[in-house]
């Protein structure tokens, strides 16, 4: 089934949720959408590893402008 006919049924029109998942996916296909991975780190409370879930592409451009506005 395409993709438009998916999104044109009405299940897919009548719940946000649904409608999130497929608007994230077709971003994702068209490699505007990062999403978020798993980062190991390891706590702050024990020796154990731990995974923090982040885009870090985002961040980083976000980091980006942050540093240029402290260079103002």
């Amino acid at each position: 089934m395409p993709v438009e006919e998916f999104a044109a049924q009405p299940f897919v029109q009548k719940y946000e949720l649904v409608k999130y998942i497929l608007e994230v996916g077709l971003a994702k296909v068209d490699k505007e959408y990062a999403g978020f991975s798993p980062i190991s780190i390891k706590s702050a409370f024990s020796e154990k590893q731990s995974l923090f879930n982040m885009n870090r592409r985002d961040l980083e451009k976000a980091s980006g402008s942050i540093s240029t506005q402290k260079d103002s």
